[in-house]
């Protein structure tokens, strides 16, 4: 009588093989390879033998399903994705008690340590502050680019309008002196430890310094400038946009942004600026306030208003950095990839299982086959006609 054989390919020497061969060479049987249908076998321990087929029924210990499984194993997916939850939630932990975050401002050369301002928050124990880092960052330059900014000039006559609009003439740009965009802020940094450079990087937006279990960002800068009256050595310090009396003059004034750091032309030249601030007066009268603009003043330059002398004598630049230390982070991230990825295999993936076995009822023999899939991409009909295929015949 033929017979479909299915050696198990774990066996000695691959005996079973070997055997079953020898008799499809005689037209006795045929020989169904599990390894070519990608199967692996279910060991009892972990299901075999019916444990997973209950619903199948039958069997029992004389004669078990034999299991066999293909594809991602669900059991083992199940397992890591749960684990990585657990990573979620001791992530979340991590970050509710341990995180800190705060601002920091640099003086350019001045060593500044980060001094948490927040509590811990551990149930009842609470710690009234954080352990102070072992280190200290420098600002050892703020760095600006710029980039011109050209306004599109248009022209008067509707005719020559149109004409730049069909792209039948080129059109033509004008440029102020104030006319600068900022392209880029970086802050070139030093991490010192001991009195030693321990570590060295020019951060800016987006491009953060991780050092320490701290990471520290581009958040924004200061402006200081120092304001002088004719040869008066008194100097008036002053931050840039904000309202600065000087005396002997009548009105409020003004100092824009200093403009300094390095300027990229439209031809794509690079040229260092001289720093410059645009002035302003605001005078306040009977009629009300006025504001004048007072024009350019350059760095050791003067402007003359009402006969006096308003010297521009000094500028520094200080970076303010926002930092953030946060323990949780790292494990969130694992976490949250290890989720994605396995919820992503256990939606589009494949998953098969196979139990067989063969039972004799009244003098005949038949081959009980049960198959399950799970996952988009399972295609269980398929998996049967392939069987079927290797059966027909028989």
């Amino acid at each position: 009588l033929p017979a479909l054989l299915v050696p198990y390919p774990y066996a000695a020497d691959d005996h079973q093989t070997a055997n079953a061969g020898a008799l499809a060479d005689a037209g006795a049987a045929r020989v169904l390879d599990s390894r070519t249908l990608g199967f692996r076998d279910v060991p009892p321990s972990e299901g075999g033998g019916g444990g997973k087929v209950g619903e199948v029924g039958g069997g029992g210990k004389a004669n078990p399903w034999k299991v066999k499984e293909k594809g991602f194993s669900y059991r083992w997916l199940t397992w890591l994705y749960h684990f990585g939850f657990v990573m979620c939630f001791v992530g979340f932990i991590l970050t509710g008690f341990f995180k800190i975050d705060g601002d920091i401002t640099l003086e350019p050369g001045e060593p500044v340590s980060i001094v948490p301002d927040e509590e811990e928050k551990l149930g009842w124990l609470r710690r009234t502050e954080h352990a102070i880092p072992d280190f200290k960052l420098v600002l050892d330059e703020f760095i600006t680019e710029y980039t011109e900014l050209p306004q599109l000039d248009y022209p008067a006559e509707k005719v020559s309008r149109l004409a730049v609009a069909l792209g039948w003439k080129a059109p033509s740009y004008r440029l102020k002196a104030e006319s600068l965009f900022p392209k880029d802020w970086k802050s070139a940094l030093r991490v010192v430890r001991d009195d030693s450079t321990v570590y060295e990087k020019t951060i800016e937006v987006n491009d953060p310094l991780r050092f320490g279990g701290y990471t520290f960002y581009q958040l924004g800068f200061e402006q200081i400038l120092k304001i002088g009256v004719d040869k008066n050595p008194i100097l008036l310090e002053t931050k840039t946009n904000e309202e600065l009396k000087l005396p002997g003059i009548e009105g409020t004034f003004k100092f824009g942004t200093l403009r300094t750091g390095t300027l990229t032309r439209l031809d794509g030249t690079v040229e260092k600026l001289k720093p410059f601030v645009m002035v302003k007066r605001t005078i306040k009268d009977g009629d009300g306030e006025r504001t004048e603009e007072l024009g350019k003043l350059e760095l050791k330059g003067f402007i003359t208003v009402k006969g006096r002398r308003v010297r521009f004598a000094s500028a520094r630049e200080d970076s303010v950095l926002s930092y953030r230390y946060d323990p949780g982070v790292p494990l969130l991230w694992v976490a949250g990839i290890l989720v994605f990825s396995v919820m992503s295999l256990r939606c589009f993936g494949r998953w098969y299982m196979l139990a067989y076995r063969i039972e004799e009822v009244a003098g005949a023999r038949n081959l009980l086959v049960w198959i399950s899939g799970k996952g988009l991409s399972a295609d269980p009909e398929k998996l049967r006609n392939r069987l079927g295929h290797y059966l027909a015949g028989l």
